[in-house]
């Protein structure tokens, strides 16, 4: 809990998944990424395979293609926190197959 990468990633994390849900209001983590909770639906839905809906959320995760293990930040100002956290980093990935991948990344 003393990592700030580790504590930034789990709060954005948990700001987005309440948004998602319907549970925050504020605007905060929009600010910091540079997109709107609608952006990250619409990205979310274009990569959603035959299977997956908002209904199903849990079944499938917020996948991060290259993990947030893999940067190096200490400030949501760092370019490698904005990288890790922008549209093109993220899909939605069954969460079985989520917690396989762990921290793999080929790019």
């Amino acid at each position: 809990m003393n990592n700030p990468q580790f504590r930034l990633s789990q709060n954005m994390g948990a700001k987005i998944r309440q948004t998602l849900r319907g549970e925050k209001a504020g605007r905060k983590w929009e600010t910091l990424v540079g997109y709107t909770k609608k952006d990250l639906i619409k990205h979310l839905e274009s990569k959603f395979e035959p299977w997956m809906d908002w209904n199903n959320y849990g079944k499938w995760v917020i996948d991060h293609i290259k993990p947030k293990s893999l940067f190096h930040f200490n400030s949501y100002k760092d370019q490698e926190f904005k990288d890790c956290w922008a549209l093109k980093n993220l899909q939605p990935m069954e969460k079985i197959a989520n917690l396989k991948k762990f921290n793999h990344f080929v790019g």
